[in-house]
């Protein structure tokens, strides 16, 4: 059985690598979440939306993946945000070019097992594009490109080193940090490898969340027996009206269909 594929023996300069880039890191975390953020925000429990998608069949995913060459991640997330751009537009809204959301990942050298170690790490990727099949590839770039970073270790070390900083300076940050950057929050994969325990491969990653800020927009997605659905918990404005907001699976979905039927690619389309 593969062991967990970010617990390799890292080499020297692989850590070498890491502690040079740890600062980068760091910056590109704290600059974008001072960023405003692309999505309407929580305006209270009494606005807030439970939604999903139909059924979704894998093969539907697997055949997307087979046409193109590109991962099942790349796949879901590329829906999900062409689902955003297309319920923007259904607002009146111009959907921004990329788009910020957090996302959870096993940090390098995570125990295993069916609890393992993650942090919560941003991501950037494509939203309004000219055609959904340069957002699919566009986004299977920018996941082999996170897949490769050095993101994950360093919000993990960073929020230690927070920690020893006193109290006042902790809160500025995170006041400052809490009301910016991020769109939304989602458990969706990330990865395009396999993980395993106790000898069975994992297929979905569960993670429950609990923050103080306005994040308007949450996204998940599970299933069973060969069927998926994607699922969001929002509020109601996240997309300007509240009419839209019901609408967000159709979204989804219609983008999914326009994925399906694109024409089997012979060469990667160069968008990126």
């Amino acid at each position: 059985m593969p062991k967990s594929s970010r617990n390799c023996v890292w080499t020297l300069g692989m850590r070498l690598k890491c502690m040079l880039a740890f600062p980068y890191e760091l910056y590109k975390i704290l600059s974008g979440r001072s960023k405003p953020r692309q999505l309407g925000v929580r305006l209270g429990s009494d606005n807030l939306y439970f939604g999903f998608t139909s059924k979704i069949c894998v093969d539907v995913i697997k055949t997307i993946m087979k046409n193109h060459g590109v991962g099942y991640s790349t796949v879901v997330h590329s829906a999900v945000n062409g689902g955003i751009a297309r319920a923007l537009k259904n607002s009146g809204i111009e959907p921004p070019a990329h788009i910020d959301y957090g996302y959870v990942l096993p940090v390098p050298n995570h125990p295993g097992g069916l609890n393992i170690q993650a942090t919560q790490a941003n991501i950037h990727l494509p939203c309004r594009v000219q055609c959904s099949k340069e957002r699919l590839y566009q986004t299977q770039h920018f996941l082999k490109n996170a897949e490769e970073s050095n993101l994950p270790l360093a919000i993990y070390h960073g929020a230690s080193l927070l920690a020893l900083a006193p109290i006042p300076i902790v809160r500025a940050m995170h006041k400052r940090m809490s009301n910016g950057g991020l769109s939304y929050m989602s458990n969706l994969p990330t990865t395009f490898t396999k993980e395993y325990a106790d000898g069975l491969e994992i297929v979905d990653v569960f993670v429950t969340t609990s923050i103080s800020d306005d994040l308007g927009l949450f996204i998940s997605c599970g299933g069973i027996n060969n069927k998926q659905r994607i699922m969001f918990n929002m509020d109601k404005s996240v997309f300007g009206d509240n009419a839209t907001a019901l609408k967000f699976a159709a979204c989804i979905e219609e983008e999914l269909d326009v994925l399906e039927r694109l024409p089997k690619s012979i060469t990667e389309l160069n968008c990126y």
